[in-house]
Order: C-alpha cells, then sequence, then structure tokens
C-alpha cells in the first residue's frame, strides 16, 4: 500500500476504533467501580 493509502485507512477508523474503546471501558467502570445507588427511604420510616 502507498502511505496515502494507510493515512486514509488510519483516518477512516479511527473514530470507531477510539469511540468503542471509550464505550467498553466506561462499561467496564460501570461494572467494577461505580456502586449502585442505595434505596430510597420510605417517607414515614426511621429518619
Amino acid at each position: 500500500m502507498r502511505p496515502i493509502d494507510l493515512l486514509l485507512v488510519f483516518l477512516a477508523f479511527y473514530p470507531v476504533v477510539t469511540g468503542a474503546a471509550w464505550m467498553a471501558g466506561g462499561v467496564i467502570f460501570r461494572l467494577l467501580e461505580e456502586k449502585p445507588a442505595p434505596p430510597p427511604r420510605p417517607a414515614d420510616g426511621p429518619p
């Protein structure tokens, strides 16, 4: 391949690959790091 073809392939796939990496990182962070929100307390429950 010519260098210009390699550059065009890189520019075509760069946004797709980086977007997939960000989404995968967000899913992994959500599964491993974030804790679920505590359940809401009833209005007439203990303070």
